[in-house]
C-alpha cells in the first residue's frame, strides 16, 4: 500500500515539474531513421534528404541528443556539397564542429573536417583543404577513416603538384584498404595511383596500376570506373604511341561513362578522342570529337548552374518547412503548457488529501524497517558469536593436541636418551627434549586459558624457568630470580622468545651454575619507554664462552642466532661485574600486545 502510494506521488511530482531525464529511446531512434533517410536521399533527391535532415536536427535539439546533432549537421553538409551549395556546406561543418564534446566525439570531428576540406577542394582553395584533410588524418579512430582520409589527402597534394606526398599517402591507403578487403575503395585508390604517376609523365609506372584497377573494377562491374581507368589507359596509350591502343581502349571508355552518366569522364574522352584522330590524321573525325567535346563541357557548366539553382530552392523550402515547423511547435507549447496547468491543479489537490495518508505510512514503514534491521542484526550477531565460540574451541583442542603430541616426543627423547652410552649425543637429546618442552608449556598455556592469541609472559617465563632448571637438578626457588613485565605476546612471537631462553637457560646450567658454591641465575623481561623489550639472562659463572679459533659454531649457537632473527633482534655477551656473563637482547614491540595476564 506504502510503494502504491509513493508511486501515485511520484506521479503527481512527475506532472508539476519536468523530468530531467536524458532522451527517450524512441526519440533518439527517430533521429537516427531522419538522418539515415537524409543520407540515402542526398544524391538522388536533395530536397527531400535536407527536409529529413532539417527534421531530425529540431528532433535532437529538442530533446537534447548532442551526438544525433553532431551526425545531422554533419549529413546536412554533405548533401549541401553535392548541389553545390558550398556556403551551407561550410556552415553545417563548422557548427557540428562546435557542437562536438571531446573526445568522446573524436570520429565525428574527423568526419567534420573531411567535409570542410571536400568544400574547399571544390572551391580550389587547395591550401585550407588539405590543412581539413590533414587535421581529419589525425584524428582518424578506425583503419577504414584513416584510409579515406589519406585518399582523400594524397588527391589535394597533387593539385598542388606535390607528388612524392601525393603518392606516399594514396599507397599508405591503398595497403590499408588492401588488408580491409574493401575491392571498391582500393579499385579507386589504386587508379588515384594511377593518375598520380600519370601527373607526373610515369607512363611506365603508371600502367600496372591503371590495370590493376580495370581488373578490379570489371570484376565489380562498375561502369562509372570502368569508363574512367579506360580514359586512364587509354591516356597512357597515346603518349607512348600507341594510337591503335588509344582508339580501342577510348570506344567501351565512352559506352561505361555514358551508361554512368559521368559528364566529366565523357568531356575527358571527347578530348582525347579528338587528338588521337588529329595524331592519325583524321581531321573530319577530330573535329567531330572537338565538336562533342565543348558539348560535353556546356552540358557541365549547365550541370553546375542546375545544381545552383536546386540549392537554392531546396533552401529556400527547408526554410519554408522549418518555419512551419516551428508554428507547429509554437502550438504545442501552448497546449503542453495548459495541459500542465490542469496536472498543477489536480496535484496540488490529491497531494493535500494524500500527505498526512503518505506521512502515517512513511512512519510505519521506517518503524517497521527499523525492527527488522534490529532483528537481523540479532541475528547476525548470534551467528558470529557461535561460529567464534566453535572456532575457540576447535583452536584449544587444537593447543590441547600439539601440547600431549609434544609430550609424546618428549618421552620418547626421554626412552632414547637412556639407551645412549654417549654422553654427546645423550647431552643433544636432553637438549632437544629441553626445547620440546619449551614448546609443549606454551600450548599448555594457551588451553588452559581463555585468551587464545595471546599468552602471558610472567607466567610462562616463571614455569619455563622452573622447568628447564629442575631438569638439571636445581631447586629454582634457590637459584633464580625472575622479574618479567606484565606483557601477552602473540603465540608467533612467544614461540622463538621461549626456544631463545630455553637455550639461554640451558646454556646456564650445563656451563655456568654447576661447580659454583653459590649458583645464582637471573632473568629479566623489562618493557622499556619507547615500548620494546629488553630480554637480560645473566649468571655467576665463570664468564663469556670463547670459541677456538676456526671452531664452527655449536648448534645451540647457530640456533640461538637463528631465533633472534625471527625476533628480529641482536644477541649480546658481556661479562657480568664480579664474574658471570650477561646475555642482552632488546626485542622490537611490533608484534607483541599489552594485555591483562591470562
Amino acid at each position: 500500500m506504502f510503494r502504491l502510494v509513493c508511486l501515485f506521488l511520484l506521479f503527481l511530482a512527475g506532472s508539476i515539474v519536468p523530468a530531467a531525464a536524458g532522451p527517450a529511446p524512441a526519440d533518439t531512434l527517430r533521429v537516427r531513421q531522419l538522418d539515415e533517410l537524409c543520407w540515402a536521399l542526398n544524391q538522388t533527391k536533395p530536397d527531400s534528404a535536407i527536409l529529413c535532415g532539417q527534421q531530425a536536427l529540431a528532433l535532437a535539439r529538442r530533446i537534447g541528443y548532442r551526438r544525433g546533432i553532431v551526425y545531422t549537421l554533419n549529413d546536412l553538409g554533405t548533401v549541401h556539397f553535392y548541389i553545390g551549395d558550398y556556403a551551407e556546406a561550410l556552415r553545417f561543418h563548422l557548427e557540428a564542429l562546435r557542437t562536438l564534446r571531446l573526445p568522446a566525439d573524436r570520429r565525428f570531428q574527423g568526419i567534420a573536417y573531411n567535409g570542410l576540406a571536400n568544400v574547399y577542394t571544390k572551391k580550389e582553395d587547395l591550401a585550407e583543404a588539405r590543412r581539413y584533410y590533414q587535421l581529419a588524418l589525425s584524428t582518424a579512430r578506425t583503419a577504414a577513416d584513416s584510409a579515406l582520409y589519406r585518399s582523400n589527402l594524397g588527391y589535394s597534394l597533387l593539385s598542388t603538384r606535390q607528388f612524392d606526398e601525393a603518392e606516399r599517402q594514396t599507397r599508405a591507403a591503398l595497403a590499408i584498404y588492401q588488408r580491409l578487403g574493401s575491392p571498391v575503395d582500393e579499385a579507386r585508390c589504386l587508379g588515384n595511383l594511377g593518375s598520380v604517376l600519370l601527373e607526373q609523365q610515369r607512363w611506365a609506372a603508371a600502367l600496372p596500376f591503371i590495370d590493376q584497377a580495370l581488373a578490379r573494377a570489371r570484376a565489380l562491374d562498375n561502369p562509372a570506373l570502368l569508363g574512367q581507368f579506360l580514359g586512364y589507359r587509354a591516356l597512357v596509350q597515346q603518349r607512348t604511341g600507341n594510337l591503335a591502343g588509344a582508339l580501342a581502349s577510348l570506344q567501351p571508355a565512352l559506352t561505361y561513362s555514358r551508361q554512368a552518366d559521368d559528364l566529366e569522364s565523357l568531356r575527358e574522352d571527347y578530348a582525347l578522342l579528338a587528338t588521337v584522330q588529329e595524331q592519325l590524321g583524321h581531321y573530319r573525325e577530330a573535329l567531330h570529337w572537338h565538336k562533342r567535346f565543348h558539348s560535353a563541357h556546356d552540358s557541365l557548366v549547365g550541370q553546375e548552374k542546375t545544381r545552383t539553382i536546386a540549392a537554392l530552392s531546396a533552401r529556400y523550402r527547408a526554410e519554408q518547412q522549418q518555419a512551419h515547423i516551428h508554428d507547429l511547435q509554437a502550438r504545442n507549447l501552448v497546449i503542453a503548457r495548459q495541459a500542465r496547468t490542469q496536472r498543477l491543479l489536480l496535484g496540488a489537490s490529491a497531494g493535500l488529501l494524500l500527505l498526512a495518508l503518505a506521512l502515517a505510512m512513511l512512519l510505519y514503514n521506517r518503524v517497521r524497517l527499523k525492527q527488522q534491521a534490529v532483528l537481523a542484526l540479532n541475528q547476525k550477531n548470534a551467528e558470529i558469536a557461535r561460529r567464534d565460540h566453535d572456532k575457540e574451541v576447535l583452536l584449544r583442542e587444537m593447543h590441547h593436541r600439539v601440547k600431549n603430541n609434544l609430550q609424546v616426543v618428549s618421552s620418547l627423547l626421554s626412552l632414547q636418551a637412556r639407551q645412549l652410552t654417549d654422553p654427546g649425543a645423550s647431552n643433544a637429546i636432553r637438549d632437544s627434549k629441553s626445547r620440546v618442552e619449551a614448546m609443549a608449556l606454551l600450548h599448555q598455556k594457551l588451553y588452559q586459558h581463555e585468551e587464545l592469541r595471546h599468552i602471558a609472559l610472567p607466567d610462562y617465563v616463571t614455569l619455563l624457568v622452573n622447568t628447564v632448571l629442575g631438569t638439571f637438578g636445581f631447586e629454582a626457588s634457590a637459584v633464580a630470580r625472575i622479574d618479567v613485565a606484565d606483557v601477552a605476546a602473540d603465540v608467533e612471537v612467544a614461540l622463538p622468545l621461549g626456544l631463545l631462553l630455553n637455550e639461554l637457560l640451558t646454556n646456564a646450567c650445563k656451563y655456568a651454575l654447576p661447580g659454583q658454591p653459590a649458583p645464582s641465575l637471573e632473568v629479566r623481561l623489562e618493557q622499556l619507554a619507547d615500548g620494546d623489550l629488553h630480554l637480560r639472562v645473566s649468571d655467576n659463572g665463570p664468564g663469556v664462552p670463547t670459541a677456538e679459533d676456526g671452531a664452527a659454531p655449536s648448534f645451540g649457537r647457530r640456533l640461538m642466532g637463528l631465533l633472534a632473527q625471527q625476533l628480529e633482534t641482536t644477541l649480546r655477551w658481556s661479562e657480568r661485574p664480579g664474574g658471570g656473563t650477561v646475555t642482552d637482547a632488546r626485542i622490537p614491540l611490533s608484534e607483541l600486545t599489552t594485555a591483562p595476564s591470562v
